[in-house]
């Protein structure tokens, strides 16, 4: 709606502080993860598989980078304007099944998946960052530093 009233000031406001509450929770998210995350793994599979950090580093990574695409999708996503975003995180998305087929079939280690899963969980989020900035005309330098700087303050 705010879009549509051609109020981008107060859209570019209501989306700070959406990130700025995004950032909040990952942050709680990843500490808790951290600090509780091997109690509960344990709990939740009866010490059924070991527990490994590099694991749920990569998936807690993994998730945080694909919240934060989605976050900074969100716009786009409220004006119906997602379409560009959608192809390529499918596109990505079925390459990396793909690959995971492949990987499996020779017996490569799924550490290997689920980095790719970060990588591409990091170009989805770079990604859309960059068509926001390009959509409400950032400029890449000074402004969008400004910008980054504004979001944390």
């Amino acid at each position: 709606r705010l879009y549509a009233q051609r109020k981008i000031k107060l859209l570019k406001e209501n989306f700070k502080i959406f990130i700025k509450i995004c950032f909040l929770f990952l942050t709680i998210f990843i500490f808790i993860t951290f600090l509780y995350g091997e109690l509960i793994y344990t709990l939740w599979l009866n010490e059924k598989f070991t527990f490994n950090y590099l694991i749920v580093f990569l998936i807690v990574f993994d998730l945080c980078f694909h919240v934060l695409a989605n976050s900074f999708n969100h716009i786009f996503k409220s004006i119906n304007n997602f379409l560009n975003f959608s192809k390529l995180e499918a596109f990505l998305n079925i390459s990396i099944f793909l690959i995971a087929l492949q990987m499996f079939k020779l017996d490569y280690e799924y550490y290997l998946l689920f980095s790719f899963n970060l990588i591409v969980s990091i170009l989805l989020a770079v990604y859309s960052l960059k068509i926001l900035f390009k959509k409400f005309n950032f400029r890449i330098g000074y402004l969008s530093l400004r910008f980054y700087r504004h979001l944390f303050t």
